[in-house]
């Protein structure tokens, strides 16, 4: 049985571990966006297809900080390997959340650069997430 003292300190802990995910995500939005616009503005890509090349450029970044500032105790962390086919795997799963999001924008509103980033991000961070926390990165304690 767990005490009401544990318990408080197990949430505090997943909001400093959510925070700091957060964070690192926000740094990793910030390359995705930078190079969607380049994609779409320099007329390179249309806009579901250079929302999926920012997202993967982000991804990249993403992998690094959060092996090395956020899940640093996850149970694949010996096995890096598996660990970053896994990550991959959500990685694919948040692509195919930001392609349908943004198409799902495209066919309803039209060519809504922004609007169609915004919502495919906001879906695929919140469901990456959770795959992320209790799969990829599961505690190995």
């Amino acid at each position: 049985m767990i005490n009401k003292k544990m318990a408080c300190s197990i949430g505090k802990r997943d909001v400093h571990e959510f925070m700091r995910y957060f964070a690192v995500s926000v740094l990793a939005l910030a390359v995705d966006y930078i190079t969607y616009l380049f994609m779409v503005y320099g007329k390179l890509l249309d806009i579901p297809t250079a929302a999926m090349v920012g997202y993967s450029v982000g991804m990249l970044v993403s992998y690094t900080l959060i092996t090395t500032r956020v899940f640093t105790n996850g149970w694949l962390r010996n096995n890096r390997i598996y660990e970053a086919m896994l990550f991959l795997i959500s990685g694919m799963f948040g692509l195919g959340l930001t392609y349908l999001m943004a198409r799902a924008v495209v066919i309803t509103i039209g060519n809504e650069v922004q609007c169609a980033k915004i919502m495919s991000t906001a879906v695929s961070f919140i469901g990456v997430y959770f795959v992320r926390k209790k799969i990829v990165f599961k505690s190995s304690s």
